[in-house]
């Protein structure tokens, strides 16, 4: 039987008493026992390092205690960076007992080069030992190799490593990251692990690790190793990496504590951001010599099974049809296999599918090999002995060339049945009946809706949605085109106003004495002509005055007049001074002005001008200013197009990427369009939750687009996702325009008034008209006032609004995946988030039905994807 008894004191303050009585203890218990020869040892740890990095220099003394602590003689590079420590072990196995004590310095050399530590002297008992000689090497630049870098013994590491590091564009290869971190640590949480994919497509790594244990320079680590795959996005010298990584670690106190037989020692929460090192990988182009014309991108090693029931049949009657791939590869870019020889045959569009019923489960290691699945109808449409095989192409990185892969032909027995319609109908999971076209059904029955796959319609551009100032209320040239009228109007109404005063200036009695005052005063009149205007003024004012009120200086004129051009003595007066010409117009200016007084106070007629009321509210309106400016739209014309040339093409993850970075640019580059291609290329890898996610972004923006529509129903078809509906059949009625849409309504009202204000002041009568313009107008202009005020703001629709984009995703009644479940919430659903709480959020769940309550419950933010990470401002 083997006993083992062993003791260890770290020096501080009081290493040497505890040194002292661990001796005596082991003297007491080793009397009987011969003495034996010390042996003494050195090394260091690690033995390659970077400059400064802090390295343990250690001296072991076996069977011996030394009397002091060795002085150490080290070369001038490298310096003592910490005090020294001392460690004592005793045991005794099978009845004999050693001792051995351990002092270790730290240090640090300053620049590169290879060092020797020279033997050191350590006095045992009065008799001197020397040491063996140690070798360092210290390398310029980067970290130190291995674990423990950054000159903190407790400080765990990220590495990664590829699977290959020159591969082929869509090659699809394992990528490992490994967390390392020292057994004195304890790991709290582990986050995800994220690397850029800008240049690379990458499997979410999962939550689950493989774990293990490792040595590394004599020290400890707990291993936890992370699988995923990585395929290049295009070609040339890349990097992957560098992944990072956030943990929270438990990290032993520094300083002299003691180790409690209980608890331990002490340690302290740290929160850590870890990053990796980079790996270069070269990617290759694929070739373009031989390549097939079916080929859509997939690139890896493959196989193709086949299984067709019944194989006895009709003319007409469906055939299913269940095509299998396995291997390894980039499944995303596999299109469904089509018929070598499709003459005389009905083919319908495959339904995709996973083998595996669970999908890939996020908290899994993603593997290489994969089943996928595609099941079809086909309908002969005459007699065949076989089905032709089926086939697909893919590039294989193993044999550098492109294949073609082929089932095998399948007997079948085809009978000739002209009784038998040619047309049928399948239903979404891809059963095919026949139309009844009996006398009791009426002659053919309507078709039936079969939504199996997504409808791609890609217009040939985007409309870009401006980062801000859309509405067209926070347009200046909106308000310039609104405005425009009224001030057009306004201009006309004072113009015709003035012209009209004008007019009826010279019409009528006071007409006539402005007149004649007007010609009285002109220029250069001689006598003669100066009193006969006179007294045709005089005439004029005192046409409708009663001649009492004739004065004095009226009747002065007027003999002087009779005198000049009547009586006997005519042409001998003297001629007028301008004192008396003064006098005259004098006298005659206040008969003016009173005459003029008189006929003002009779009622004129208001017929036609532009009253006060009107050119208030017109006046009004040009009070109204825009309170934004409008942005530049960006425009990215040409990498849409790509993108569009992508999907076409069907290579869904080119066309992915391209649309996914515009939306990743600063300031972002949005559309309807670009949101739809992503939607389609999502549905494509059968990502149905981004997909769904995608297209209602899409229709916040186009929510009349038949095609959106469509593929929207069918995503609800495949999931019965759940979303937030309008509250009541308005404010539903009222998210069918959008905010411009209904100011656009408003504006046209708007016009309408003017314009029947318009008639009012040029014709002097609005007429009928007039008035229906006026009430359409109004009509018009309250609705969409009113749709206005109901339809909810684009801030509302998605503020707190995430999506549920992973598979399997629940709801429970607490935050942690032990409580019991709330509800199941399908892929693209919609959830609001109330509360966070780590990495679990609060969340409110639509309706499930009409009259349902309202649901809440936890759900982990993992599965939730924000519904618009971009400015709210800019959302209809």
């Amino acid at each position: 039987m083997t006993e083992r008894m062993q003791i260890r004191s770290n020096t501080g303050s009081r290493w040497r008493w505890v040194l002292q009585m661990v001796t005596a203890c082991a003297l007491g218990l080793t009397q009987a026992q011969p003495a034996r020869s010390a042996e003494v040892t050195a090394t260091i740890n690690p033995a390659k390092a970077r400059p400064n990095q802090v390295v343990a220099y250690s001296i072991v003394i076996k069977d011996g205690r030394p009397d002091a602590v060795p002085n150490l003689q080290l070369p001038l590079q490298i310096g003592q960076a910490s005090a020294p420590s001392v460690q004592q072990n005793f045991a005794i196995i099978n009845g004999v007992s050693s001792a051995q004590v351990s002092i270790t310095w730290g240090l640090a050399a300053q620049e590169p080069g290879d060092f020797v530590i020279a033997p050191q002297d350590v006095s045992i008992g009065g008799q001197i030992l020397k040491t063996n000689e140690v070798k360092f090497s210290v390398v310029s630049g980067g970290n130190a190799p291995g674990p423990g870098a950054d000159n903190d013994p407790n400080m765990p590491i990220l590495q990664i490593e590829v699977g290959k590091t020159e591969i082929y564009r869509g090659e699809v290869v394992p990528i490992t990251a490994t967390l390392y971190y020292p057994r004195e640590v304890g790991l709290r949480r582990t986050g995800l692990i994220e690397i850029d994919k800008n240049d690379f497509a990458i499997q979410r790594f999962p939550l689950q690790s493989e774990q293990g244990m490792t040595v590394i320079n004599g020290t400890g680590y707990i291993v936890q190793t992370f699988r995923s795959t990585i395929s290049a996005l295009k070609e040339g010298d890349l990097k992957a990496g560098p992944a990072t990584m956030d943990i929270i670690v438990e990290v032993p106190l520094q300083g002299n504590f003691s180790r409690n037989p209980f608890f331990g020692v002490p340690t302290e929460p740290r929160r850590l951001t870890l990053k990796s090192q980079e790996v270069p990988v070269k990617v290759l182009p694929l070739p373009k010599e031989d390549r097939p014309a079916s080929f859509s991108g997939a690139v890896g090693e493959f196989t193709l099974n086949l299984a067709a029931t019944p194989t006895d049949v009709k003319v007409g009657d469906p055939i299913s049809v269940e095509l299998t791939v396995a291997g390894t590869g980039n499944f995303d870019a596999l299109t469904p296999p089509a018929l070598s020889i499709p003459e005389g045959w009905r083919t319908y569009p495959a339904r995709r599918y996973n083998v595996d019923s669970n999908g890939i489960d996020p908290n899994l290691t993603p593997t290489l090999e994969r089943r996928l699945g595609f099941s079809t109808v086909i309908v002969p449409e005459k007699e065949h002995t076989v089905i032709p095989p089926f086939e697909i192409s893919y590039f294989s990185p193993n044999e550098k060339k492109y294949v073609t892969l082929k089932t095998e032909e399948v007997a079948v027995t085809i009978h000739a049945d002209p009784t038998v319609a040619a047309a049928t109908t399948t239903d979404a999971s891809g059963a095919v009946g026949n139309m009844d076209t009996s006398p009791q059904a009426g002659g053919l029955a309507p078709p039936q809706a079969t939504l199996s796959d997504i409808l791609l319609h890609t217009p040939a551009t985007a409309h870009w949605i401006s980062p801000s100032a859309v509405l067209l209320t926070r347009r200046p040239i909106f308000w310039v085109v609104t405005l425009l009228p009224a001030i057009v109007l306004i201009i006309a109404g004072i113009f015709k106003s003035m012209r009209r005063r004008l007019l009826e200036a010279e019409m009528g009695p006071a007409g006539d004495v402005r007149r004649a005052w007007r010609d009285l005063n002109a220029a250069q009149l001689d006598d003669e002509t100066f009193l006969h205007r006179a007294a045709q003024f005089i005439h004029t004012v005192h046409a409708d005055r009663d001649d009492a009120t004739r004065a004095a200086a009226v009747d002065k004129v007027l003999q002087r007049y009779l005198h000049q051009n009547f009586s006997q003595n005519r042409g001998t007066s003297a001629p007028l001074t301008s004192a008396e010409r003064g006098e005259i117009l004098n006298a005659l200016d206040k008969i003016r002005g009173e005459t003029l007084g008189q006929l003002s106070k009779k009622p004129q007629p208001t017929r036609g001008r532009l009253t006060p009321g009107v050119a208030a509210m017109m006046l009004g309106a040009l009070t109204l200013s825009p309170n934004s400016t409008r942005a530049a739209e960006p425009t990215a014309d040409e990498l849409y197009q790509q993108a569009v040339e992508a999907l076409k093409n069907e290579d869904f993850t080119r066309a992915q990427y391209i649309a996914e970075a515009l939306t990743r640019r600063q300031p972002p580059l949005l559309s309807s369009e670009l949101f739809q291609i992503i939607g389609h290329a999502r549905f494509k890898k059968d990502d149905l939750g981004r997909a769904a996610l995608w297209y209602e972004r899409a229709a916040l923006f186009s929510p009349r687009e038949p095609e959106l529509k469509q593929n929207l129903r069918l995503l609800d078809e495949k999931t019965r996702f759940l979303l937030f509906t309008p509250q009541s059949p308005l404010e539903q009625f009222s998210l069918n325009l959008s905010h411009n849409e209904w100011i656009l309504i408003g504006t046209i009202g708007f016009w309408l008034i003017l314009l029947a204000i318009g008639l009012k002041i040029w014709k002097g009568q609005m007429g009928s008209l007039g008035g229906v313009m006026i009430a359409i107008g109004i009509t018009a202009l309250i609705a969409s006032a009113g749709m206005a005020l109901i339809r909810p703001s684009g801030v509302d629709r998605v503020k707190d609004v995430a999506i549920v984009t992973v598979k399997d995703t629940r709801a429970y009644s607490a935050a942690a995946h032990t409580a019991s479940e709330v509800i199941e919430l399908p892929p693209g659903s919609q959830v609001r988030i109330l509360d966070t709480r780590g990495s679990w959020n609060y969340v409110e769940i639509p309706r499930t039905s009409e009259g349902a309550d309202i649901l809440r419950g936890w759900v982990d933010s993992q599965a939730l994807t924000p519904f618009w990470p971009w400015d709210t401002a800019i959302v209809p």
